[in-house]
């Protein structure tokens, strides 16, 4: 047995699985996914007793479990699940595990073809996911939130998304042939069918992941639910995440109508106000980095929004003293400010001995990297690193600090295994081998 050739062979009927679902055709996609199920259970069969070949073994059991689930093999899938969590010690890959655990008890009592089909549909729901986390500001018990923060963010996202959902029915309806008698309430209907669906949750700092619905249900035309199942990536991405500079918000004012943006944007303003008790992050897609919300200001709302939501804070401002230190004998100083000077905007480099990314191991640097941080009382803290092409909004100085070192890191990595695009690794390359002393130690196996 080739288990190279077999795993190949099995992420071939997935990848053909996945296209035949993309058609509309269940039945041919989940004989697919059985066909890869059948394959990757020799391959990671044939890794149980080889702990040499980690992270290959990890991934491989991991894929089994995915793929037997997708396939409707229950059973089967509990079995590399429980495996893996006994013997696997990634981090990542036992979160995931425990996951599809959660769907594997989900579907242990339902019948073998009901099984394939509901686990199917939770598995999409999943890939489609967007992940959010919830912070309390105060931390006066850590990150946790008060059932009062949660309350109050899901009712001011629900409107605003619901606003949105109902201008783009609107929108597209007037494009169709058959439209609707009483668009009102059409719009209400659609706005309920395009509210999203919570795939995934977890308390203290509350962290979860939504999506929206992609069947077509009685009636709804093709057009209709393609919006709907597209509505909320499409809100995350144009409206929520979108930090609202200029040309941003001149091109929402000549898209929208002003009373279409106070529907949208004053229940977010109030989530993104510096006053709220809590902050709310999001998981990047691509790279799995976690980011927060921009700040939506006063002078934003004054050019967006036809009134103001409430008065927003200033995100403060950057102070510089000038201090006199003098010894005055017996190893004592003593110390005078001579001046202290507010500043609304700053511009600083901060260097750096060795980054220090979030939940990984410091790294150690051959010489001092320098970060370029940009503060504006409006708008918070922009960190950059020119030289491999990063840069990073915060509103807040450390978990902003924190959060770029992350990238860096990210991007180090990336570059090492020829994880980017292949054009950009002769100019970023030179840059990480004067950074690192090996960098081919980095390199995964």
């Amino acid at each position: 047995m080739n288990p190279r050739t077999l795993h190949q062979e099995a992420m071939n009927y997935s990848f053909q699985a996945k296209e035949a679902l993309a058609k509309g055709d269940d039945a041919e996609a989940f004989d697919l996914y059985a066909q890869a199920a059948r394959k990757e259970t020799e391959v990671a069969k044939f890794y149980f007793d080889k702990p040499e070949y980690e992270p290959t073994r990890g991934i491989v059991v991991r894929s089994a479990a995915f793929l037997n689930l997708k396939a409707g093999n229950v059973e089967e899938a509990q079995q590399f699940i429980f495996w893996g969590l006994l013997n696997l010690t990634d981090a990542a890959i036992r979160e995931q595990l425990n996951d599809a655990l959660s769907v594997a008890v989900m579907l242990r009592n339902v019948p073998a073809d009901d099984a394939r089909y509901f686990s199917e549909y939770y598995s999409l729901l999943r890939q489609r996911s967007i992940y959010y986390s919830l912070e309390s500001k105060a931390h006066t018990f850590s990150t946790a939130v008060s059932l009062d923060m949660v309350r109050e963010f899901l009712d001011e996202l629900t409107k605003s998304v619901k606003a949105y959902a109902g201008i783009q029915f609107e929108r597209l309806v007037a494009t169709l042939k058959r439209i609707p008698s009483d668009m009102d309430a059409a719009r209400r209907d659609f706005e309920e069918r395009a509210m999203p669906l919570f795939t995934n949750a977890s308390p203290g700092s509350l962290r979860f992941s939504l999506a929206n619905d992609f069947l077509a249900r009685n009636g709804e035309e093709p057009e209709v639910t393609r919006l709907k199942a597209k509505a909320l990536a499409q809100y995350h991405e144009r409206i929520f995440t979108r930090p609202l500079d200029d040309a941003q918000i001149a091109a929402l004012r000549a898209e929208y109508q002003p009373e279409e943006l106070d529907l949208i944007f004053k229940p977010i303003a109030r989530v993104q106000s510096t006053k709220a008790a809590y902050k709310v992050g999001y998981f990047d897609q691509d790279t799995f980095n976690k980011r927060y919300l921009p700040q939506i200001t006063v002078v934003q709302q004054r050019k967006l929004l036809t009134r103001e939501v409430e008065p927003i804070e200033s995100m403060g401002v950057i102070e510089t003293t000038i201090t006199h230190a003098k010894e005055v004998g017996q190893g004592k100083t003593a110390r005078k400010t001579i001046q202290k000077q507010s500043l609304r905007t700053a511009s600083f480099r901060v260097p750096i001995p060795q980054l220090e990314p979030k939940d990984k191991r410091s790294l150690p640097l051959e010489q001092l990297l320098e970060l370029q941080v940009d503060f504006n009382a409006e708008t918070g803290f922009r960190f950059s690193y020119p030289e491999l092409e990063l840069d990073y909004n915060n509103r807040e100085y450390e978990p902003g600090f924190q959060a770029f070192q992350t990238l860096i890191y990210n991007r180090i990595i990336a570059v090492i295994n020829e994880e980017v695009e292949p054009s950009k690794i002769p100019r970023w390359r030179p840059i990480i081998d004067r950074l690192i002393t090996n960098p081919n130690s980095l390199k995964r196996q």
